[in-house]
């Protein structure tokens, strides 16, 4: 602030107020301020900022930094339908309370809402930081100004521009779950999932089966079943075929299982059953444990770190945070040999 007040000549004091829109400040005063701020490259700190006005309040209101959770669902598609998301948002929701930062959602696609007005809304109410939630409308990229932001990717759906992103090693939770399925005596160890679902994570699971079944220890080989559309003939089909003895799958066990057992099997005395997608578990579905929730909290710790060094903009290289997955017994799989 010093070097801007040198730059625009006037004192130190004017500058504050002159970059908080001050009345008592001319315009044409103001403007040659914001000019030479813009040519120093000057940008607030926003931790400092709302310290000094809370300080400046003369109520003893506690004032918190907002942070936008921006989704992305088109019109008539609810987010809060999947609890991997759902969790994901309480895990940052949570996380920036205990920061002393607020987040509220910010749905990119509501009725009326176009980029510039995304942008304006954003600007006018001085938020800076950004959870980009998993992207819901099929693009891989969003219609926001990112220079004037701090943003944070939750999960690999986005892959423009270069922000910082946190998600799930999916390769390592199907390696693992075939690791675990292997340990318990499994050897025709099968795939199935949808599309859609496979594509949000970027392959990486599919990834993950073909490098283990590379190897010698797979003995049996089992082609893995990837459908446009989930239906029960198709799995069924599918199953009688190449008849795994383990099935790894995500979002659809209680299906499979179902179909399973309307078919003859039994599970796990006939064929397993693995989610790579586990949330309350107790006991029933063996899987992975993605933890959504605390992949949540990582998001806005790592949000926080850029507000912390006042860093805006995308990045000149792509940077991915993983979080491991954890095996979770259950009752769809036999016990280790």
């Amino acid at each position: 602030m010093r070097d801007v007040a040198k730059l625009a000549g006037v004192h130190q004091t004017t500058v504050s107020l002159a970059l908080r829109g001050h009345p008592s400040i001319p315009e044409a005063t103001r403007a040659r301020v914001r000019k030479a701020a813009d040519r120093l490259g000057y940008q607030p700190n926003p931790l400092v900022s709302a310290l000094m006005a809370s300080r400046r309040s003369p109520l003893a209101v506690v004032r918190h930094t907002t942070i936008a959770y921006v989704t992305s669902s088109p019109p008539g598609d609810n987010w809060r339908e999947s609890q991997t998301l759902c969790e994901q948002y309480e895990g940052a929701r949570e996380q920036a309370q205990r920061l002393g930062y607020n987040i509220e959602e910010f749905p990119l696609f509501a009725a009326g809402m176009t980029p510039e007005r995304a942008n304006q809304v954003l600007r006018s109410r001085g938020i800076i930081g950004l959870v980009i939630a998993p992207l819901r409308h099929g693009g891989n990229t969003l219609p926001l100004a990112w220079d004037h932001y701090a943003a944070v990717g939750v999960a690999f759906t986005l892959h423009w521009p270069n922000i910082p992103r946190v998600g799930s090693d999916h390769a390592q939770s199907v390696r693992l779950a075939i690791f675990e399925c292997r340990r318990r005596g499994y050897r025709r160890i099968g795939l199935a999932l949808q599309k859609v679902l496979l594509e949000r994570v970027e392959e990486q699971w599919l990834a993950g089966y073909l490098v283990e079944h590379a190897y010698p220890k797979a003995r049996a080989k089992v082609p893995p079943l990837i459908v446009e559309q989930w239906k029960k003939e198709s799995f069924l089909s599918w199953f009688r075929k190449h008849r795994p003895d383990v099935v790894l799958t995500a979002a659809y066990q209680g299906a499979i299982i179902n179909w399973l057992r309307s078919d003859g099997y039994a599970v796990p005395g006939d064929v397993g059953v693995v989610s790579l997608d586990l949330h309350v578990n107790a006991g029933r579905v063996a899987g992975i444990n993605q933890d959504s929730r605390r992949i949540g909290a990582m998001v806005v710790n790592a949000l926080v770190a850029r507000l912390n060094h006042n860093e805006r903009g995308v990045l000149p290289q792509p940077v991915r945070i993983h979080l491991m997955g954890e095996w979770v017994d259950g009752l769809t799989v036999r016990p280790p040999e």
